[in-house]
């Protein structure tokens, strides 16, 4: 578990090594700022192997207080809510309280189908975002403090879904809604104490809770709304039928700790939140609507800010095509804006916590996580040979030789040595001389590697891919160049298609 205490200015070898991370979140606080007198709130932290290693903020906690945010400062998470949610669900349904493929109205007989007709919506489908119902934002984020009894009565009124169940994603708030209702129903509680009997007190999460009233004064992150006047305070809302879309409130301390327990997934234990579930959230289950740049041919999640990803139960998993699987989740609401987001094979994670409306953080904290991805870190996967292999990719792409005993025969069967002699000198040709001492590798997952090269035209980089079996060895050698800002991509370069020509978005 992260450490529970740090200083929110950290000493000057910390502000070395992530100093620009800092500068970025710092620069979107400026931008949220504009021309106005005093920043909210905001604050960030890193997260590795179950450690927070870095926390830093700016802004204040009410505007004109002077007191900077620190690690126990309490802001709302917004929809970073939902991963509650869903946890919460699936240990009911360890409990055998709740099946996760039946129809949501076979929990709750008063709700009223509108269609269209079919199969129903099952607790799996609403949890991964293909119950069918419309994405509703701008609406459910002003109805938290529903009554139960009032909600109950809305759904007997009738709920419009847009397609059939798993036909595409759609961000529902309502959906999330009813989950919470079940949960109640199932339970004979308020949603809030189950998810704090099963989770915030099971896992220390001592500043967390769904009621800002319970919050200390000196630790609460006022949120804020940017208008033509200034900024305006706006009002906390309460706890109620809501709950379960965005309604907890949590410090960054707290937020280390359930980051680092759902980054844990690859590990075995009996903890408050097994590790069979935590990776059940994250396996992709309802893909994403995509975009393509047209400069770059790459494409991207339509609406968020991050690849080609899916929604799975709670949290959204891209597919990075240089680190592989990072879940993520992005937050708005009222007042505040938050972000959470973790490479699934290393543990390293990002969380940024704002106190604006729908404070733009999710951007920065992905791109922080992929600067340090870049990084030599250190990482939990053991790789047997890893030295000796990098050693062989590396001597390919500086001098075209190749080691004996690092690539698998099927390296030179798919394609002749000579032929990635040719594709390496052509790649040079726009990538310019090769720093030998600016190698960067990146371990995606124990069988998968990226090695970079940096020249003065852009990056060259060879994607490998090891054998199933010991010894390892390297069985699948993808070179690819990255032009630098300014030089157009050239397709052709690679002999191939580019990666866009890859992707699919067909729906379940």
């Amino acid at each position: 578990m992260p450490k529970s205490h740090f200083e929110t200015a950290p000493d000057s070898e910390t502000r070395r090594k992530y100093w620009n991370i800092d500068d970025s979140f710092r620069h979107t606080a400026n931008e949220i700022a504009g021309n106005t007198t005093g920043t909210p709130a905001l604050a960030w932290a890193v997260v590795s192997q179950g450690a927070m290693v870095h926390v830093c903020s700016t802004g204040e906690t009410a505007l004109g207080n002077g007191h900077r945010p620190d690690v126990n400062t309490v802001f709302r998470i917004a929809s970073l809510s939902k991963s509650f949610a869903a946890a919460t669900t699936l240990l009911l349904e360890r409990h055998g309280l709740v099946d996760l493929e039946a129809p949501v109205a076979n929990y709750l007989p008063g709700l009223v189908d509108a269609g269209p007709s079919g199969r129903l919506p099952t607790l799996n489908d609403v949890l991964s975002m293909s119950g069918g119902f419309p994405s509703d934002d701008a609406w459910a984020d002003r109805q938290e403090t529903m009554t139960s009894e009032a909600f109950d009565r809305l759904l007997a009124g009738g709920t419009v879904r847009t397609t059939r169940p798993r036909q595409t994603f759609q961000y529902s708030n309502l959906g999330y809604a009813i989950i919470g209702r079940i949960i109640e129903t199932v339970t004979g509680q308020p949603y809030p104490e189950v998810v704090g009997k099963l989770l915030f007190g099971p896992l220390g999460l001592q500043s967390t809770t769904f009621d800002h009233r319970t919050v200390p004064h000196d630790r609460f992150a006022h949120g804020y709304r940017l208008t033509e006047h200034g900024w305006k305070l706006q009002k906390p809302t309460a706890p109620g039928a809501f709950s379960a879309i965005g309604g907890v409130l949590s410090s960054l301390s707290d937020m280390g700790k359930w980051v680092s327990t759902l980054a844990a997934s690859t590990l075995t234990d009996d903890g408050p939140l097994p590790s069979t579930l935590r990776r059940r959230m994250q396996q992709p289950i309802t893909p994403v609507p995509f975009t393509v740049d047209p400069a770059t041919g790459l494409p991207s999640s339509r609406d968020f800010p991050w690849g080609i990803s899916s929604y799975g139960l709670g949290i959204f998993i891209e597919q990075d095509p240089d680190f592989g699987l990072i879940s993520h989740h992005v937050g708005g609401y009222p007042g505040y804006g938050a972000h959470m987001c973790w490479h699934q094979s290393s543990g390293t994670g990002v969380i940024a916590l704002g106190g604006s409306t729908y404070a733009p953080v999710s951007a920065p904290a992905g791109l922080a996580l992929k600067s340090l991805l870049k990084r030599p870190l250190d990482t939990s996967l053991e790789i047997h040979n890893l030295d000796r292999i990098v050693a062989g990719v590396r001597s390919f792409m500086l001098h075209g030789e190749v080691t004996a005993g690092v690539f698998s025969p099927c390296v030179a069967l798919d394609r002749s040595w000579q032929e990635r002699r040719d594709e390496l000198a052509y790649l040079k040709t726009h990538v310019g001389p090769l720093a030998p001492d600016g190698c960067q590798v990146s371990i995606i997952d124990n069988s998968r590697l990226k090695v970079r090269f940096h020249g003065p035209g852009g990056v060259l980089a060879a994607g490998v891919l090891l054998t199933p079996v010991h010894p390892r060895r390297v069985q699948v050698l993808a070179l690819e160049d990255h032009p630098a800002r300014g030089r157009p991509p050239d397709p052709l370069s690679r002999g191939r298609p580019t990666r866009a020509a890859h992707v699919s978005n067909n729906k379940p």
